[in-house]
């Protein structure tokens, strides 16, 4: 299978293929790119378990913090392999070149997890420094701003109502196979 960001490279003429393929994968390496250093940053200098009150909110801090760190060291390779991946001398080389980069856009779906775990980091921060109400407060405007996005986005923006019928369809769209 194909995904649609290749198939849409084989409808243009061999000579613009790179810029494009190129400029896909450069917007995604440099998003992961970004969170990562930010990630791993944050992961090298964990909360103290010993100092925090709410010890089980702050170890799920930690842990939230080591699988984004993961979650984005592994995306960028991701994305840096797939940038390798379109290389050649001519444009019909880099045409072909395609179907093995191809292969790694399957695996950005990995950026929608990190979405995902940003969004309960977040929520976990604001559990740990504004107690209980400010984490409630918190965690439901994330929840509601991100619900919302969401829906502008997929069913105004892209018009995909039908896969996107269910609330929680977006949830679990890594898993499909596209």
């Amino acid at each position: 299978r194909v995904s649609m960001e290749m198939a849409s490279l084989l409808c243009v003429p061999p000579e613009a293929v790179w810029d494009r393929a190129i400029t896909i994968f450069m917007a995604v390496n440099l998003y992961c790119s970004l969170l990562m250093t930010t990630a791993v940053a944050l992961a090298l200098n964990p909360l103290e378990l010993s100092k925090e009150k709410n010890y089980w909110l702050a170890f799920a801090y930690n842990t939230l913090l080591a699988a984004l760190a993961a979650l984005s060291i592994m995306s960028t390779l991701i994305s840096l392999f797939a940038i390798t991946q379109c290389s050649g001398s001519t444009p019909e080389t880099i045409y072909a070149s395609l179907a093995r980069a191809g292969a790694f856009v399957h695996f950005f779906s990995v950026l929608w997890w990190q979405t995902l775990v940003m969004l309960g980091l977040v929520s976990v921060a604001a559990w740990l420094r504004s107690g209980w109400l400010g984490g409630a407060v918190a965690t439901g405007v994330v929840f509601v701003v991100f619900q919302l996005l969401q829906h502008v986005v997929f069913m105004w923006g892209i018009d995909a109502f039908p896969q996107i019928a269910l609330p929680w369809t977006p949830t679990g769209a890594p898993l499909l196979d596209k």
